[in-house]
């Protein structure tokens, strides 16, 4: 294990016999996911995000939505620091990426309901940190960051 890991196994009082495994896909762009295990008991989720924004937008979104649509439940968080960056540990919901060949007439119904959901909220009350790691309410200038950097 990396001497990172273990620097935040410590950080977030995890057991030291966990197991993580690097979970790597082409859409990964806000964070390291890795998959914890630990023998006979329940999987989670260690997601570190290296930038300060990206683990506020993950921490603001998990809690906004999670009674209305299905997302991993938060179990612990480790904010953003000069020594480290953030880090969440969720619950580890199974299931895979979805392909274009596993998509049905169910599953596209369902994510076209979740969407309308995320697509109808409203996030007052949502900012996001400068580079002073200061709260600030102008969502605006990051999605168009988010866009070309997608680009």
């Amino acid at each position: 294990m990396t001497v990172m890991l273990e620097k935040y196994k410590a950080l977030l009082n995890l057991d030291k016999e966990l197991q993580f495994s690097k979970i790597d896909h082409d859409d990964a762009m806000v964070a390291d996911v890795y998959k914890v295990e630990n023998l006979g008991k329940p999987c989670f989720i260690l997601k570190i995000c290296n930038r300060p924004n990206d683990f506020t937008s993950e921490v603001y979104f998990l809690n906004h939505f999670e009674k209305q649509i299905q997302v991993p439940a938060i179990i612990k968080t480790l904010p953003p620091s000069q020594e480290n960056h953030g880090a969440i540990l969720m619950e580890y919901l199974s299931g895979c990426l979805l392909k274009p060949s596993l998509i049905t007439r169910e599953i596209a119904f369902q994510l076209g309901k979740s969407l309308a959901i995320i697509h109808s909220n409203k996030t007052d009350g949502f900012g996001y940190l400068n580079r002073d790691a200061e709260l600030v309410s102008e969502p605006t200038s990051h999605f168009k960051d988010k866009f070309l950097e997608g680009i």
